[in-house]
């Protein structure tokens, strides 16, 4: 079955996305499910996932899960090589319909990225020139 992801969710539909994600996890841990699951994908999250992974790996749990880019981890998903990826953007139409097992997205993470600059045009007019950004 191939559930993509509605155009906009709300907070609760993500917090019940995630909360299903861990019962998933939590009852295959609790049945004394053991294995090794293998996937790819997005080298953003990386960090969080692989925090994660260490707290299962203690529950018999293996999870391999190279961070290739959201882009590669698609691929592998589409070509069947790994049991789940992780991308940046949700899977497009096309994409989706090329898994013929079914895709279930599941919201795992969020983050932003900041952007730092020198602002020459203020430096050169020296500290006490205040410049205003125009409001959004």
């Amino acid at each position: 079955m191939t559930v993509p992801l509605p155009p906009r969710r709300g907070t609760l539909a993500r917090l019940g996305s995630l909360v299903m994600a861990a019962g998933v996890v939590s009852s295959l841990v609790a049945c004394g499910a053991s294995g090794t699951l293998n996937g790819a994908g997005a080298s953003f999250p990386a960090p969080i996932y692989q925090r994660w992974f260490q707290d299962l790996a203690g529950k018999g749990v293996r999870v391999n899960d190279p961070s290739v880019g959201s882009g590669a981890g698609v691929r592998q998903f589409i070509s069947r090589t790994v049991d789940f990826a992780a991308s940046d953007v949700p899977m497009h139409g096309d994409d989706i319909a090329k898994v013929t097992q079914g895709v279930l997205p599941i919201p795992m993470t969020a983050g932003a990225i900041a952007v730092a600059y020198q602002n020459k045009w203020n430096a050169e007019r020296g500290a006490e020139q205040d410049v205003q950004p125009d409001p959004l």
